[in-house]
């Protein structure tokens, strides 16, 4: 479980939610947040915020931020990519560049 604080302007940014399994009010079994800034109108951005969130509890992430991605999960990653880039036909000397 995890809590958050969001500060926000609402002259150029928007706050949205997704509650997936809805149990009651705003209560669910996976809960998304997104918060969204535009330089210009704001109009329509709640809609995408929304959409966003959706996806984001669909992806079920397991880390919030890429500082939290342990460097064995990194690294496994970057074992699948390169594979997935030989068994593609790329060139031996460039997957390393791909996979960065």
């Amino acid at each position: 479980r995890r809590a958050a604080r969001l500060e926000f302007d609402p002259a150029t940014e928007v706050v949205s939610s997704y509650v997936h399994n809805g149990a009651g009010s705003n209560c669910g079994t996976s809960v998304a947040l997104v918060q969204l800034k535009s330089s210009g109108s704001v109009d329509g951005l709640d809609a995408l915020a929304k959409q966003l969130a959706m996806h984001v509890v669909a992806v079920k992430p397991k880390y919030l931020t890429t500082d939290d991605v342990p460097e064995e999960a990194v690294n496994k990653e970057k074992e699948i990519l390169a594979e997935e880039a030989i068994k593609s036909g790329k060139p031996a000397d460039k997957v390393d560049m791909i996979v960065k």
